[in-house]
């Protein structure tokens, strides 16, 4: 199944975003090696599926997934630096850090956090149901979502956890921002505040099934596949699914994941062809 449409007015408007004369040239640059640097784009395929699933034009979304693939992008920029996962390939190709430096690596990755919010402006929405979705897009990505994940993450880096304490690291790194696609594409899509709720819910389960599948192609994947180092979780000392639960349990937990998530979007008749084929991808890709 191919996604191109959505990909190309998702890039489409990012690269008109910052194509304006008073952006540094070496800002832009490192911007755009992040954000163009090839990803599955899987969040924002997930917010255009699902406003075209309620019978929407697709592109009523496009701000708000532009807005979230920046924040994304943001995210992994940082994740690379050394103080940090000290990764150095991305994607197949060398991080922002070791192209453009530490300091400019910062610094595009605080645009992009920044201009997420400049572009939700940009949705042509009740004034009221856009301010919904700026504050729903916050407390994803800030310190009640991703970010609070990323200090979970770091402060048991090195410790014996739970089950429960790794599911709730996950739940904020992994589905926060998954659950702002869903929400958004939902309550785009059907102007429904309950129905997009549970969306988000069915979203928090995919988001932890995504992580499960990082987990275990982190210790059984391809290198050449992936296009970094596999091991690093090892390496950084972080528990995982496949390290508490095993490789079998942890891929039961994750096809029961998404079987769940289905089903809830399937009772609130938003399980289109599109929507179920990427629910099944978690878990069959290779990278």
């Amino acid at each position: 199944m191919k996604f191109d449409q959505y990909i190309i007015e998702l890039d489409n408007y990012v690269s008109e975003f910052y194509d304006k004369d008073e952006i540094p040239n070496i800002l832009k640059e490192a911007v755009r090696y992040s954000f163009f640097a090839g990803g599955k784009r899987l969040r924002p395929i997930f917010m255009y599926s699902l406003v075209k699933a309620a019978g929407e034009d697709f592109m009523k979304c496009t701000p708000a997934a532009a807005a979230l693939e920046m924040i994304h992008t943001f995210s992994l920029i940082h994740d690379d630096l050394p103080a940090m996962d000290d990764d150095d390939f991305r994607r197949g190709r060398l991080t922002n850090h070791k192209v453009y430096g530490e300091a400019m690596a910062i610094l595009a990755g605080d645009t992009l956090l920044n201009d997420a919010y400049l572009a939700m402006t940009d949705l042509k929405l009740d004034p009221e149901l856009k301010l919904n979705l700026i504050a729903y897009l916050s407390k994803c990505a800030g310190s009640t979502g991703m970010i609070k994940g990323q200090v979970l993450d770091l402060e048991n880096t090195d410790k014996e956890i739970t089950i429960s304490e790794l599911e709730e690291i996950n739940i904020n790194k992994t589905s926060r921002l998954l659950q702002f696609a869903f929400y958004t594409g939902a309550l785009i899509g059907t102007k429904d505040k309950e129905k997009a709720m549970i969306a988000s819910e069915a979203a928090q389960l995919l988001g932890v099934a995504f992580q499960i599948k990082d987990d275990i192609l982190d210790i059984y994947g391809s290198e050449e596949e992936l296009g970094k180092s596999v091991g690093s979780d090892k390496k950084n000392k972080r528990s995982t699914y496949p390290s508490l639960l095993g490789k079998e349990d942890s891929e039961m937990l994750l096809k029961n994941y998404i079987n769940t998530a289905k089903d809830m979007l399937r009772k609130i008749n938003l399980l289109s062809e599109e929507i179920e084929y990427l629910c099944d991808f978690i878990n069959l890709r290779t990278k």
